[in-house]
């Protein structure tokens, strides 16, 4: 029989010292438990994502252009084709750098080319400008934005973070500069001549923090090429104490402490915030005893072996 969600919430009131009283009438109800069991085995996916791990074959449409399943929310690992060969993992950010001569505009504003992604180093192979910080250039010469135009190009600025499609150049570029430049490209034009006929993949890319439901495999395969691969769980809302949890039984101490946690945040007393402060503790401590659960054991120290008669001097 799996664990269900009345055996964190049993527990968490025994902790809030709620358990002999009607759930109508306590201070936290089972309906209030279940926004933080929910958001505590999420927490607990983050932290040990074996937790919430699962390992199943994905369907794959037609192209390099891909969707993690809809009951998955991270996609872990791209394991291997169906029909055997292990399928790597590739940094498709360094595979897709091209250096190209661009023309400059006309000033100091810039833009990369449209099939680019970001710049990476702007120059070469002869002349390499110096990246330099905006703040230090302009509080050295407030005006260089507009100085007499040149064609030879000193410093550039690029801040990926603030607009990544735009960059600067000092002294201002003259009409007709050119420059070698290198940047990643965009996956559409890395994909742009794929033929997408393939039916294995040989590489995955998946890039989280940027699109978390989207991964990319190469070459472009047919329609139906089958992949392995582990996900992590969506965690499920819950409505109902006979709901089942998602995360292992290894896990209940760190889930009851955790319900328990945010529930003591509920009060504002000073004293009562400490209690609370100190549940989260606990909680960071059973997950590592949780985890260490499924760690491999420690190989047992080599014992010496003992001198045998015939070899004794």
């Amino acid at each position: 029989m799996s664990t269900t969600v009345s055996d964190i919430n049993a527990r968490a009131h025994i902790l809030l010292n709620e358990a002999a009283i009607a759930d109508a009438s306590r201070r936290w109800t089972d309906a209030e438990l279940f926004l933080w069991v929910v958001d505590g085995q999420r927490e607990i996916g983050k932290a040990i994502p074996s937790a919430l791990s699962e390992t199943a074959t994905l369907t794959l449409q037609s192209g390099p252009r891909q969707s993690i399943p809809t009951t998955w929310d991270l996609l872990l690992r791209v394991v291997r084709n169906t029909n055997g060969p292990t399928i790597r993992t590739t940094n498709a950010g360094e595979v897709r750098k091209r250096t190209a001569l661009l023309t400059l505009q006309p000033g100091a504003l810039q833009t990369i080319p449209t099939h680019w992604e970001a710049l990476v180093k702007l120059g070469g192979p002869v002349r390499f400008p110096r990246l330099i910080d905006g703040g230090i250039l302009s509080a050295a010469d407030p005006e260089w934005a507009s100085r007499t135009p040149r064609t030879r190009i000193d410093e550039y600025l690029y801040d990926p973070n603030t607009d990544p499609r735009i960059f600067y150049v000092n002294p201002p570029a003259s009409a007709g500069v050119t420059m070698n430049a290198t940047g990643v490209l965009t996956f559409d034009a890395w994909y742009s001549d794929a033929g997408n006929t393939a039916t294995t993949v040989e590489e995955s890319f998946y890039h989280p923090n940027q699109d978390q439901r989207t991964f990319y495999v190469n070459p472009g395969v047919l329609d139906g090429v089958q992949i392995e691969a582990v996900g992590r769980k969506a965690v499920l809302p819950v409505a109902n104490l006979t709901d089942a949890l998602q995360v292992p039984d290894r896990f209940i101490p760190a889930l009851s402490l955790y319900v328990a946690h945010r529930a003591m945040q509920k009060q504002s007393d000073y004293a009562l915030a400490g209690i609370a402060n100190a549940f989260l503790q606990e909680y960071a401590a059973s997950i590592k005893l949780a985890e260490g659960e499924v760690s491999p054991p420690m190989a047992a120290p080599a014992q010496p072996q003992p001198q045998s008669s015939a070899g004794a001097q």
